[in-house]
């Protein structure tokens, strides 16, 4: 009987290629049997059969820490966040720092004063007048403000020994409701004016004679009240 060599062989080659090979039978096995590692389906990590303990601390504190690690990365990003929130609120640009401060603050009120005459003989008299200048959005309180706790306006003249100085003519004053009081109250706006007359007596001397004043006043707006001021003025009169 004759028996053919390769056909012998066949069989065994067929065999050979439907065999998976040894190291493909467990798919989760990824390491020499000296240093193998399983992974189970919840991921967690067996390291009982690492020879080297260093990586598998490594590992272990990875796996144990991570939730810390996470916590940790939060507060950082709330802590950044809150710095940036401070920051935005105690750097404020110096132009708008000057213009809230300066809405907020008392409003520029000038006073100015002038003579009817330029040149008064002696025993003659002479008008005195004084005119103060308010912003619009403001006012001050009257000669008789009405309220005990405003401070009135009030005008007070200082003249060389031997001139008299009439009393002072206050103009009329506006009756308001402001929310700052429960009741209306008398206030001057935009350019109230007050008058006084001024005699030379017969024996004064000819020259130039200071005339002194001080006006003292309280602006308020809509809805409150600065501190009083006091304006000083004077005027000159030339006696001949």
């Amino acid at each position: 009987m004759f028996i053919d060599p390769g056909k012998l062989a066949r069989p065994a080659l067929q065999r050979s290629a439907m065999s998976p090979p040894t190291n493909m039978r467990n798919p989760l096995r990824f390491a020499p049997p000296e240093r193998e590692c399983f992974l189970d389906p919840a991921r967690s990590i067996n390291i009982s059969s690492l020879q080297d303990e260093e990586l598998g601390k490594r590992l272990l504190s990875r796996k144990q820490e991570g939730p810390l690690f996470h916590k940790g990365v939060r507060l950082l990003r709330e802590t950044a966040v809150r710095l940036l929130l401070i920051s935005a609120v105690l750097i404020i640009p110096a132009s708008l720092y000057s213009t809230v401060v300066a809405q907020s603050g008392p409003p520029n009120i000038t006073v100015n004063g002038s003579l009817s005459a330029n040149k008064v003989k002696r025993g003659r008299t002479v008008q005195a007048t004084v005119v103060m200048t308010i912003p619009s959005g403001y006012h001050v309180n009257s000669s008789q403000p009405l309220e005990k706790f405003l401070i009135a306006t009030q005008l007070k003249v200082e003249a060389p020994k031997g001139v008299r100085v009439g009393a002072v003519s206050y103009p009329r004053a506006v009756v308001r409701k402001f929310q700052f009081s429960k009741n209306r109250v008398s206030v001057y706006e935009g350019r109230p004016t007050m008058r006084f007359s001024i005699t030379v007596p017969n024996d004064l001397s000819s020259g130039s004679k200071e005339i002194k004043m001080r006006l003292r006043y309280q602006s308020c707006n809509d809805e409150s009240c600065f501190p009083p001021q006091n304006k000083d003025v004077s005027l000159w009169l030339n006696v001949e």
